[in-house]
């Protein structure tokens, strides 16, 4: 856009639509069932675009992957890089587009991680799982989760710093599985 024309226009700034908002719109366009629409944008952060994204089969089964590594017993990092790295890869083949994939992949297991953490609400068979090894209601538990959930928030920042994808997974679900083994006090 010319300088001229852009200092004679006005920032227009809109705000993220309500969770609700988003399942309902998600809902018109026949994007799923009801359910599906509502866990959808939820992690979409209000953003319909988002959303939409989120149902692409790829992303959609890697969350399902994400959810059923961090529920299995026990948890198994080496099995669990491997089998997410692969999946990435699959997704697509461009370093920034798997990039892009890992900070999503990274995002999925921090929000398995905090639905872990509450102790009452509607759940998927995988958060009940690994609530049955990691009760909410332990405070030792609680604490292990919540360290997992930090190591995932670094995890992000270090893709974002441009650690290779493959480092980045692997040190992160390797300090999952021992936070949650108890080996590991503080990330």
């Amino acid at each position: 856009m010319l300088p001229t024309i852009r200092s004679r226009c006005q920032p227009l700034l809109f705000s993220s639509l309500p969770t609700e908002v988003v399942a309902e719109l998600l809902e018109a366009e026949d994007a799923g069932d009801v359910a599906t629409c509502l866990d959808v944008a939820r992690l979409s952060d209000g953003s319909l675009d988002t959303a939409r994204l989120l149902l692409q089969p790829g992303l959609r089964e890697l969350r399902a992957e994400v959810q059923r590594q961090l529920a299995s017993r026990p948890f198994d990092w080496v099995t669990a890089s491997t089998v997410l790295l692969k999946q990435i890869e699959e997704i697509d083949s461009a370093p920034a587009a798997q990039r892009e994939t890992a900070v999503w992949l990274i995002r999925f297991a921090a929000d398995f991680l905090r639905q872990a953490l509450r102790p009452e609400g509607a759940r998927s068979d995988a958060v009940q799982d690994f609530q049955r090894q990691h009760p909410p209601t332990s405070d030792l538990a609680t604490d292990r989760t919540t360290l997992a959930i930090d190591r995932c928030v670094n995890a992000s920042g270090q893709l974002h710093q441009s650690m290779p994808v493959p480092m980045c997974l692997e040190s992160l679900f390797s300090d999952i599985s021992r936070v949650l083994r108890g080996d590991l006090l503080t990330v």
